[in-house]
Parts: C-alpha cells; structure tokens; sequence
C-alpha cells in the first residue's frame, strides 16, 4: 500500500462523556493504519462474542479457543 504522505489519518478511540477521547493515533502509512484498525476490529469482535455467548469471566486465551 502506498504512503498516504503529508496528509495522513487520525484514529480516536474510546470517546467517554463529557471528557472527550481516551486514546488517538497519528497514522501517515496506510499500511500501519490498516494494521491498527485490523487490531481494533480483532479485539472488538472477540469481546462482543464473549459478551453474547456469556462469557465475560474467562480468560482472553480461553475466548478467543472457543471461536469458529
């Protein structure tokens, strides 16, 4: 993937009322860029099917074991 140059892209995570942002990322390749989304979107999506499967009191390991 090309650099997206002078440009670049800010990530804002975690927005919390009324304090505004938890964390931010300054990207300026987009490879770094879509790795930290591809993350974001990774442990996201193993917490939600944690969360529905009533799982919240194991382990990391142990939930991301018992997926498809």
């Amino acid at each position: 993937m090309p650099d997206v140059g002078r440009y670049g892209f800010v990530e804002m995570d975690y927005y919390k009322p009324p304090h505004g942002l938890e964390e931010d990322a300054t990207f300026t390749d987009s490879k770094e860029l879509f790795n930290a989304l591809w993350q974001e979107w990774f442990h996201t999506t193993l917490y939600l099917d944690a969360k529905e499967m009533q799982l919240d009191d194991i382990f990391y390991k142990e939930i991301f074991n018992r997926l498809s």
